[in-house]
């Protein structure tokens, strides 16, 4: 009887185990995906941040350039412009690269949110299929489950001495149980 308490116990245990380990994976999942948006936003913030200084520093240059008309070269101003626009537009390429491995990151996460929240399901229906067992269990009467032992101990062969010594039952209800296993195997 003991056995059966500590191996339910022990079952029981590992369940709740897991169901913690499940609940701290799906915590770090929604704390990534909080990480992974702020540093889209930080992204976005940058470029705009980027564009705004070098439309001010065209606009200054620009400015330069009509007061100062034979200071510095027309085409050297444009080519400086022109490196500026490649510039923003390979800043703008890695943005974009960045924010579609975020995006990737997020699906990937939430399919594993996902498998994550089966596991979790299967694991509730384990635990209630164990508690069932467990209250199975708790109903059986202390008599039924000699009756059960002796029956398995008949099954595999042992004699009235044995089953009276091992399950504490009278010589009577032994042979008893021995008549009934050779008739149900005849």
């Amino acid at each position: 009887m003991f056995h059966h308490w500590l191996s339910l116990s022990l079952a029981i245990a590992a369940l709740a185990g897991v169901v913690v380990i499940v609940i701290a994976l799906v915590r770090q999942r929604q704390d990534f995906a909080a990480t992974a948006q702020a540093l889209a936003d930080s992204a976005a913030q940058s470029a705009a941040t980027a564009a705004a200084r070098a439309a001010k520093q065209a606009a200054n240059k620009a400015a330069k350039l009509q007061s100062e008309k034979y200071t510095k070269p027309l085409a050297s101003a444009h080519q400086d412009i022109l490196q500026q626009f490649a510039d923003l537009e390979q800043s703008q390429h890695e943005l974009t690269q960045q924010f579609s491995d975020l995006q990737q990151r997020q699906q990937s996460l939430a399919e594993s949110q996902q498998q994550l929240h089966e596991l979790q399901q299967s694991l509730q229906s384990a635990q209630k299929a164990l508690q069932q067992r467990q209250a199975e269990i708790e109903e059986q009467t202390p008599e039924s489950r000699f009756y059960q032992r002796a029956a398995k101990l008949v099954e595999k062969g042992a004699s009235v001495e044995e089953l009276m010594a091992e399950c504490e039952i009278p010589r009577n209800e032994a042979e008893l149980l021995i008549s009934l296993h050779r008739r149900n195997d005849a």
